[in-house]
């Protein structure tokens, strides 16, 4: 296995809840290096936000 492959497959702990995930499977929103499962709430809470201000 090359170099790039076995950092994608590292484990590492997601900085906002801990959670164990695979370094290639981190995603990137706004700054922040999150696990899917925080990238998905954080989207959820976003999109929300968006949608009340499109209805005010």
């Amino acid at each position: 296995m090359d170099k790039f492959m076995e950092e994608m497959n590292q484990i590492v702990n997601c900085k906002y809840c801990g959670r164990s995930v695979l370094y290639g499977e981190l995603i990137w929103l706004e700054g922040k290096c999150m696990c899917p499962c925080c990238y998905r709430k954080e989207r959820e809470k976003r999109d929300k936000e968006a949608e009340a201000l499109e209805n005010e």
